[in-house]
């Protein structure tokens, strides 16, 4: 029942919000379009043994709806998928439907909310939905809603105070997948003292049920304070507490975040950051810990294509992650992107990242690595066809040995997308 409840909840945006508009429309546009796609998946349970592999032919029409004005923007998108599994002979229907509302209440008073529901077997399909769900759950039948509400108000360059609300569902329907419901309510504010320096705070409050795990509350708080010496550079102190307190025999823990941080637009086409500090942990019932914070990030323009860097370090908590428990780990990542365009008509891309965890809560104390790589080579035609092949790797390997798997995906697409009518 709730899951048709979020899934009409994209209707009664833009119901609401073509009421609230309708008669300072500027103009409608309807589009569609569609993609015929054939996947290989060679390890769809994610294993390290008795690997079953799957090929499946997957139909998905798309049709958006918008509406834009100069004070609002109303866009709804639907795309139903059947997807024929060759492996089962079987076939099921799987749906992405996204709702937004923007609307301009007054000068420098803004309002927004989002809908997005996902229903789907495969955890590459929620990507975009702002949920995110890890790899190595493999195939196992769910559905996501990720609502967003927000009220802004400018009332000065560069200051403002943001008022938000983030709720978040995952449910599953194999029960050895923990659900869960995510409320999140916050607050921002942000305020510029003059043209060297300025202020930003923001306060989350989280309350997290799950069906498996302990139940669970959550306080986050940042601080940033920026001071820009030109246009091109910034420079910044952060300071950051998090308390989570549980309902059940987890224990209680608190995180303390302290860096410092450099920007700089070295030029049109290349910016880069780098943050370094230190992050603290400490828990009721078990030692305290301790880790080097550290980012840095690159990105380079160039001609044709885009280049960018990253890596970080530090402690991250995993409470959502799709799986039952709720982890911290020390960690470190990097991570590579680059597109280049090879012809007007042909786009190619490359992404790849390493992860590594240390999680110090398992008994016994266990490490994790992840790595993942995925290319693709697109190519534009007729002005709206596309045609794409995309390959892409998955290695986990752990100190459980059940935990480790790699998996090779390849996918092969046709699709186009044109605009029917504008008014």
């Amino acid at each position: 029942m709730r899951k048709q409840i979020y899934f009409y909840l994209q209707l009664v945006i833009v119901i609401i919000g073509g009421s609230v508009i309708g008669a300072q429309a500027d103009q409608t546009i309807v589009a569609g379009g569609g993609t015929v796609r054939q996947e290989y998946d060679s390890n769809i349970y994610r294993t390290n043994s008795d690997r079953v592999s799957e090929w499946t032919t997957i139909a998905s029409p798309t049709m958006s709806i918008s509406d834009i004005g100069q004070r609002h923007s109303l866009s709804l998108q639907y795309t139903p998928s059947v997807v024929y599994s060759h492996l089962k002979d079987r076939e099921r229907w799987d749906h992405w439907l996204s709702a937004s509302l923007k609307k301009d209440l007054s000068e420098g008073l803004s309002s927004y909310i989002k809908d997005t529901f996902v229903r789907a077997e495969d955890p590459y399909n929620n990507k975009e939905s702002g949920i995110e769900l890890y790899d190595s759950r493999g195939r196992n039948r769910y559905w996501t809603n990720h609502l967003m509400v927000g009220l802004g108000h400018d009332y000065a360059k560069e200051s403002s105070v943001n008022l938000s609300y983030v709720n978040m569902v995952l449910e599953n329907d194999d029960s050895t997948y923990d659900d869960y419901v995510k409320h999140i309510p916050g607050v921002s504010i942000a305020h510029l003292f003059n043209q060297h320096w300025q202020a930003k705070a923001d306060y989350f409050y989280t309350k997290g049920k799950f069906d498996q795990a302990d139940d669970l509350e959550n306080h986050a708080g940042d601080v940033y304070i920026y001071f820009r010496p030109s246009p091109a550079v910034k420079m910044f102190g952060h300071g950051g507490y998090t308390v989570n307190l549980y309902d059940g025999l987890e224990d209680d823990y608190e995180i303390s975040r302290a860096s410092l941080g450099f920007q700089q637009q070295v030029s049109a086409t290349f910016d880069f950051e780098i943050e370094g500090g230190g992050v603290f942990l400490n828990r009721d019932k078990r030692d305290d810990q301790q880790a080097l914070y550290y980012l840095l990030t690159v990105n380079k323009k160039m001609q044709y294509g885009v280049i960018s860097l990253t890596g970080e370090g530090g402690i991250d908590e995993q409470q959502f992650n799709s799986t039952a428990g709720g982890d911290v780990s020390r960690y470190w990542q990097v991570q590579t992107d680059f597109s280049y365009n090879l012809t007007q008509d042909l786009l190619s891309s490359v992404r790849c990242s390493y992860r590594e965890d240390t999680y110090w809560e398992r008994n016994p104390e266990e490490q994790e690595e992840k790595m993942q790589v995925e290319t693709s080579l697109s190519y534009t035609f007729g002005r709206w066809y596309m045609a794409t092949v995309r390959y892409a790797f998955s290695r986990q390997e752990s100190d459980i040995l059940s935990r480790n798997y790699d998996d090779n995906r390849l996918f092969l697409e046709l699709g186009f997308n044109k605009e029917f009518f504008r008014w």
